[in-house]
Formats: C-alpha cells, sequence, structure tokens
C-alpha cells in the first residue's frame, strides 16, 4: 500500500484528481483484494481527502482483520504527510546567507 501510494505522488504534479474516485479504483487493482480498503484510505487521503466519507472508513475499519482507530489514523496521516512532503519538494527556498559583519 505504501509503495502504491508514494508512486502515484512521485507521478503527482498536483492536478486535481476529479470527483469520481475511478482514478483510485484503478490504481488499487494492484493491490491484494484485503489491502484494498487502507489503500483506498491513503490514497485519498493523500490525493483527494474531501473523499474520504464514513463508507471509506468503515470499508478500512471492517476489513479482513479489524483495524482500530489507531490504524486508520495512523493510515490517513502517514499518506496525508507524504503529500505535504511532495507539495513541499516544489517549494524553491534561497539559500540562507549569513551577513557578513561590518567592522
Amino acid at each position: 500500500m505504501r509503495n502504491l501510494v508514494t508512486a502515484r505522488l512521485t507521478a503527482w504534479r498536483g492536478e486535481e484528481p476529479g470527483l469520481s474516485r475511478g482514478w483510485a479504483d484503478s490504481a488499487l487493482q494492484t493491490l491484494p483484494a484485503p489491502q484494498r480498503p487502507q489503500g483506498r484510505l491513503a490514497l485519498l487521503a493523500a490525493l483527494a481527502s474531501y473523499q474520504v466519507d464514513a463508507r471509506v472508513l468503515h470499508d478500512a475499519r471492517t476489513r479482513p482483520g479489524p483495524a482500530g482507530d489507531e490504524t486508520l489514523i495512523a493510515t490517513a496521516a502517514w499518506a496525508s504527510f507524504a503529500a505535504a512532503r511532495r507539495i513541499g519538494s516544489w517549494l524553491h527556498t534561497a539559500p540562507a546567507t549569513t551577513p557578513t559583519a561590518k567592522r
């Protein structure tokens, strides 16, 4: 799941994925079926957090081997932070300079 999200973020240039979740469903086909609900949560948290709804959380929570709230929070937090790091990599800052002391 992490590899999938990382690969999507690496290719992402900031474009809006759209209102449909078809893009996520297509990407999730590469994961084993039991990992897809949590993968969907991760992809949506990273690239379209407004699409995370009660159904996405329910599916991730009740995937084979129930996931507690800690797992859901950790998944969403990791994916969100990975997206923030990606966006941060686009920023260019000038190197810090040390002012020269006047004598």
